[in-house]
């Protein structure tokens, strides 16, 4: 395995306060101020890259000063998460297709983008999905939507949006942290293909038996309902062999890789 893309650096400053960052978020053409970075997703057994997890960045003098994650809480709150959300599949989509050019004897490289409930919820959803596949040529069968928080009771559109979904052969994933007591109801209603376990209980295995016995548990019911299971957060050689001697199929984290423009990216997963 080769060592991971170089973290971005960051800067110490306090950021903008809340109504700085939402009226930056209303401001005309917030799309042209986005940009999108990715970072590997490892399989534990081999070392190689199954897929990439596309990130938001903003690009804006304003939004650039805050935490993405605190920009995204704002833009799902307002609703700017769903042309958010809409450039940056395209945009995401797009820019795999590049990497979908030059095949790999392991296959093609997947693609993960996060997907909010105001996203799916809005009736445009999935065939703007649909729309970004069928132009670029991509197969759905290498797109991943990480729902960042399942939907427990499915409105009409959202209905509508994830059965459009699964038509297409469009993966989903869930965080393990996300799932309520019904989970094994979840993710068979859901159809869900892909299982992320938090950063904690990833941190906690190789050190803490609760954590290590919770991660087993978590294995065993993603293979018993064929779900592939994705530890996050790996920020360590010990972390990573812990996960996978107790099978997490998958990883990604500070230790393989964090988010960085696609130029980065692609020279890095270069054979050497």
């Amino acid at each position: 395995m080769s060592a991971a893309p170089p973290a971005p650096s960051s800067a110490d400053e306090p950021g903008p306060d809340d109504d700085a960052l939402l009226a930056a978020l209303a401001a005309p053409g917030l799309t042209e101020r986005l940009a999108v970075h990715y970072r590997p997703i490892v399989t534990l057994t081999t070392g190689v890259v199954a897929s990439i997890a596309a990130r938001i960045r903003f690009t804006d003098p304003i939004l650039a000063q805050a935490p993405p994650k605190r920009v995204v809480q704002l833009a799902e709150q307002t609703g700017a998460i769903v042309p958010i959300g809409a450039w940056m599949i395209r945009e995401a989509v797009l820019e795999l297709a590049t990497i979908l050019q030059a095949p790999r004897p392991e296959g093609p490289v997947g693609l993960s983008v996060k997907v909010a409930m105001p996203e799916l919820a809005d009736a445009g959803f999935a065939p703007r999905v649909a729309e970004a596949l069928t132009s670029t040529g991509v197969s759905p069968d290498v797109l991943v939507l990480e729902l960042t928080h399942p939907p427990e009771a499915e409105s009409p559109k959202v209905a509508a949006n994830l059965q459009m979904l699964r038509d297409m052969g469009v993966m989903l994933a869930v965080d393990e942290s996300s799932m309520g007591p019904e989970a094994i109801t979840q993710l068979r209603t859901l159809r869900i293909g892909e299982m992320r376990i938090a950063p904690g209980i990833c941190h906690g295995a190789p050190v803490n038996a609760d954590d290590r016995a919770t991660l087993s548990s978590i294995v065993g019911l993603a293979r018993a309902l064929g779900v592939v299971t994705v530890a996050t957060g790996i920020q360590n050689a010990e972390q990573f062999e812990t996960a996978r001697s107790l099978g997490v199929d998958r990883a990604q984290g500070a230790l393989l890789g964090s988010p960085v423009p696609l130029a980065e990216l692609m020279a890095w997963m270069k054979p050497r």
